[in-house]
């Protein structure tokens, strides 16, 4: 039985990741063909192909999600505390001390 349930759990668990997987597609396809109209709707002379090219591979290539920003993001801090780690020599746990001085000033700084 409780293999049951947790067969069950990863059936729904993978339903609903095809449900949204499928929304995402279906948002890129309406997309695309919104880009394809408005591109057939301009005259010969009005027609570029760089800009539509670069729209319909920026429609097409879109995640649908900020994954891959957040995680490059995550990753950028983590480089930057191991270089701030290496240059004060480990001392105070890697952490550089703020200037104070600079957000003394500072209206949103008057919590600190």
């Amino acid at each position: 039985t409780k293999n049951n349930v947790d067969e069950a759990a990863a059936l729904k668990a993978e339903i609903l990741l095809l449900k949204r997987r499928n929304d995402i597609l279906s948002k890129k396809e309406k997309r695309i063909q919104g880009i394809v109209t408005d591109w057939g709707k301009k005259t010969p002379e009005e027609q570029q192909f760089d800009p539509f090219f670069r729209a319909i591979s920026a429609a097409a290539f879109n995640t649908g999600t900020m994954l891959r920003s957040a995680a490059t993001v995550i990753t950028q801090v983590i480089k930057a505390q191991k270089l701030m780690s290496t240059l004060t020599g480990g001392e105070n746990g890697g952490t550089v001390p703020i200037a104070v001085s600079k957000a003394a000033g500072s209206k949103a700084c008057t919590v600190m």
